[in-house]
């Protein structure tokens, strides 16, 4: 039989592990046997083997979701949007308080990383940072008073 898919080869029957690959794991799906595609390795597998393939995937999938939902220093999709929205003025601020204590704060970097990885803690002390900014100290406010002083 032709391969369904690609239709540019015969399908070999054969016994082999299948790697399957869920939310960036991976795993393989050990004595997998089926019709096999040698051109695009597209596999037609009879009810059976595709049903216990099939709970062996998923089986895999919940172990991946069971792990996700293990991380309890996950921030939800309402917190990460408040912060972004509140991102620019709380860094702006935050930048400015280094700056006057002589301290460097690299905000570009941070903007340039795609995941950021930190504990519980540092996530609550880093939203409330955000969400919720200290007022301006002594040295924030006489910094901010030169420079409107000096810009106009």
């Amino acid at each position: 039989m032709k391969c369904p898919v690609c239709g540019a080869a015969e399908l070999i029957r054969d016994t082999r592990d299948m790697p399957y690959a869920y939310k960036g794991a991976s795993t393989t799906i050990k004595g997998v046997t089926g019709d096999f595609c040698p051109a695009c390795d597209e596999a037609v597998l009879e009810a059976a083997e595709s049903t216990r393939t099939n709970k062996l995937m998923m089986q895999f999938n919940k172990e991946i979701n069971a792990a996700y939902e293990a991380d309890e220093g996950a921030l939800t999709i309402a917190q990460l949007t408040q912060i972004k929205k509140s991102a620019p003025k709380a860094m702006n601020a935050i930048a400015a308080d280094s700056t006057a204590q002589n301290q460097v704060l690299p905000i570009p970097a941070v903007e340039q990383v795609d995941d950021l990885h930190l504990s519980h803690a540092d996530q609550e002390a880093f939203a409330k940072a955000l969400l919720s900014p200290e007022p301006p100290n002594a040295a924030l406010k006489n910094a901010t008073a030169k420079a409107n002083e000096f810009f106009g």
